[in-house]
C-alpha cells in the first residue's frame, strides 16, 4: 500500500521548475486531463495557458500506446491512457520580474 503524503506533487512541480530554472530555461510546459483540477499546478503557481488542447487518443502511429484496463497509481486506480478527453495545457515562467 502507498504512503499518501500531502503536497507531494505541488513539491515535485516546484523541484522541477526550480531545475528548470537553474538549466536557463524560462519557461516549462506541463499537461493535465480536462477532468483534472490542477490544485497541485495551482499551488505551485503554474498558470492553464489553453484548454482542449491535444489529441484525443494517447494512441498514435509515431508513438503506439498499448490500452491497458488501469495504470499502479499512488491515488485511485484510472485508465492508463484515457480515450476521448482533451487536456489542459499549464505553464510557469521561471524568471523573476528583479532577474529582467
Amino acid at each position: 500500500m502507498f504512503n499518501r503524503r500531502k503536497n507531494v506533487c505541488s513539491f515535485l512541480y516546484s523541484r522541477a521548475a526550480r531545475i528548470a530554472k537553474e538549466m536557463g530555461y524560462e519557461k516549462i510546459i506541463t499537461y493535465i486531463l480536462q477532468s483534472e483540477l490542477g490544485t497541485s499546478l495551482k499551488a505551485s503557481g503554474w498558470i492553464c495557458e489553453d484548454d482542449n488542447v491535444g489529441g484525443r487518443d494517447w494512441n498514435t502511429p509515431s508513438r503506439p500506446r498499448e490500452v491497458e484496463p488501469m495504470q499502479m497509481s499512488l491515488f485511485e486506480e484510472k485508465q492508463k491512457y484515457p480515450v476521448g478527453e482533451k487536456k489542459q495545457r499549464w505553464c510557469k515562467w521561471l524568471q523573476s520580474e528583479t532577474e529582467e
